[in-house]
């Protein structure tokens, strides 16, 4: 994660983001019944680099055909997505795949488990019967699998006379934060982009606001500010795979979100733990703020 502007401006991650064709979303839009007169406005922007899942072992599978009948070992996280997008790509009825999974690494999110499972099944199936395995190499986890999606937060913060937050804006240019197999009417597999009659390239979605959100996860403030709006721009071009990251955008976002309080703070010449707790109603997370606080040994400056 990467704080403030100038570290943003010195790799132009930000700018590039924002510059792609996107398709904006309205997350939140809360109005106050009466605003107080603007006399300021703060605006900090934030970004989170494409992040690679790293998993400690290369994704691996195994495939076996017998007849028109395949069966799969792998350490998927979704068997039966795995099946729904393997079932188009090799023009089988459901029934005639299995997939069984297998202990192996793990990602906490989308690695490359379900793209290894369908390079084992097609050279399987030239392998006449034969059992095949195949297992990535560091350099192809590292190069072919998803990444988690590159973030640009902006968050602004209109101000009154006595420096108390009147309007709270925040904007998210990002990839989308799934493209797990089995969820769309197209495959997600990467092999299935490179057959001899390839399968477009699926573009990187967000669960919607109901299911968690994906970019726009925990982007609408915990705390009590009378006016906001959140809106989020998925990018509708995928240079780098992007699919689940533990948490999807929520790391960058509360990360966005925390970092500018500290800064409307120090703005003010207030203890950031006091500031919290005065924009914050809810007992059980006035709770959470200060034992953090009295854990961390906190002391006012």
């Amino acid at each position: 994660m990467v704080g403030r502007r100038n570290a943003s401006r010195r790799n132009g991650l930000a700018e590039w983001l924002k510059a792609q064709p996107a398709e904006p979303t309205i997350i939140d839009n809360k109005t106050a019944s009466g605003t107080a007169e603007k006399k300021g406005t703060i605006r900090r922007q934030y970004t989170r680099p494409y992040l690679a899942h790293a998993s400690i072992a290369p994704s691996c599978a195994m495939a076996q055909w017998s007849g028109d009948r395949v069966h799969v070992w792998t350490h998927s996280q979704g068997v039966y997505f795995l099946r729904a997008d393997l079932a188009p790509v090799l023009k089988l009825p459901l029934e005639n795949i299995t997939v069984e999974h297998m202990e192996g690494a793990g990602c906490y999110g989308h690695n490359a488990a379900d793209d290894v499972a369908l390079d084992a099944v097609l050279l399987a199936r030239a392998a006449a019967g034969r059992p095949v395995r195949v297992q990535w190499t560091r350099e192809d986890e590292m190069s072919h699998a998803p990444f988690g999606a590159a973030m640009a937060i902006e968050i602004e913060a209109d101000l009154d006379a006595q420096g108390e937050i009147i309007d709270w804006r925040h904007s998210i240019w990002s990839n989308g934060h799934t493209a797990r197999p089995g969820r769309a009417a197209q495959p997600a597999l990467l092999a299935a982009t490179e057959l001899a009659n390839p399968f477009p390239r699926y573009i990187a979605t967000n669960p919607p606001q109901a299911n968690g959100g994906g970019a726009d996860r925990n982007s609408i403030p915990l705390y009590d500010f009378p006016s906001w709006r959140i809106e989020c721009h998925r990018l509708l071009t995928m240079p780098v795979r992007t699919s689940a990251l533990r948490a999807l955008g929520a790391q960058g976002n509360v990360f966005a979100i925390e970092s500018f309080l500290d800064e409307l703070a120090t703005e003010r010449g207030e203890d950031p733990v006091d500031f919290r707790l005065r924009h914050q109603s809810d007992s059980r997370a006035k709770d959470v703020i200060r034992s953090a606080a009295r854990r961390t040994n906190w002391k006012p400056e």
